[in-house]
């Protein structure tokens, strides 16, 4: 052992081997909050960077992504998904003054090539947001119609059904940062563009991504002609959270295109 090691009071680790690489991990005192990179030198001096010891030890970008896309399915199975239609709802439970508690539905429809339209229900009324391939759309609880840019690639889980295929297109500058335990479960923690709360984390044991973000965790794992796909992602907020869940889903239902254009 190093001599930098050594100056741990003590080491409490496990062995995997993952790709064919055996790690070592995690000493005791590194924190495991906030998805920080895990080492065992001195080099965490800076643990906002993977630094070249650690990084020796973790697994690729190219073979997480390939892992994953094996663990829901393979690469055939995804791509023979061409559309989406899904029945969802919204939960939404905040410890608020006063508390909200509200319950919203979501209809939602995508193809493959980026086309989509999600269409959420609420006590206030009805919002919709689509993409007709080229051009973003929204039309607002008040009725308001404008262009936008989808905010967030993290939303097209639901829309995109090769979404696990394409996290390269949504996410291009990712780089494995480290290992952490999120939510009781270790994971390999992938930078996206520089923002903590942005940062991926796939399930070291499944390789199944469990992380679009240190606040939003996919959860219930179940699947749908042939793909496993997430049945319940947690949006944590402050004080509390909001939660999709998906009631229904349907692949390769013919879909009228004209249902994603703004005109229609």
């Amino acid at each position: 052992m190093r001599a930098s090691e050594t100056r741990f009071d003590s080491v409490r680790g496990f062995l995997m081997v993952f790709a064919g690489i055996t790690i070592a991990l995690l000493p005791v005192g590194i924190s495991i909050s906030g998805a920080l990179p895990l080492c065992v030198s001195e080099a965490c001096a800076n643990p906002g960077v993977a630094h070249a010891d650690e990084a020796a030890e973790l697994p690729s970008v190219e073979s997480l992504l390939k892992r994953y896309v094996e663990a829901v399915g393979g690469r055939e199975a995804i791509l023979a998904l061409r559309t989406r239609v899904a029945s969802m709802r919204i939960i939404t439970d905040l410890e608020w003054d006063p508390p909200i508690y509200e319950v919203d539905t979501l209809s939602v429809y995508g193809t493959s090539s980026g086309e989509f339209l999600v269409i959420t229900r609420t006590p206030r009324g009805m919002m919709l947001e689509g993409c007709d391939g080229d051009e973003e759309w929204k039309i607002d609880l008040a009725g308001t119609v404008f262009n936008f840019h989808a905010k967030d690639a993290r939303d097209r889980w639901m829309t995109d059904p090769q979404f696990p295929l394409k996290l390269r297109h949504y996410f291009p500058h990712m780089e494995v940062v480290g290992m952490d335990v999120w939510g009781g479960d270790m994971v390999f923690v992938v930078e996206t563009d520089g923002k903590e709360l942005h940062r991926l984390g796939f399930d070291v044991n499944t390789g199944l991504l469990t992380r679009l973000g240190y606040n939003r965790e996919l959860r219930d794992y179940e699947e749908v002609d042939g793909v496993m796909m997430p049945h319940r992602v947690a949006y944590s907020r402050k004080g509390g959270s909001s939660t999709f869940v998906v009631d229904s889903v349907a692949h390769n239902t013919e879909i009228d295109r004209a249902l994603f254009s703004l005109a229609k």
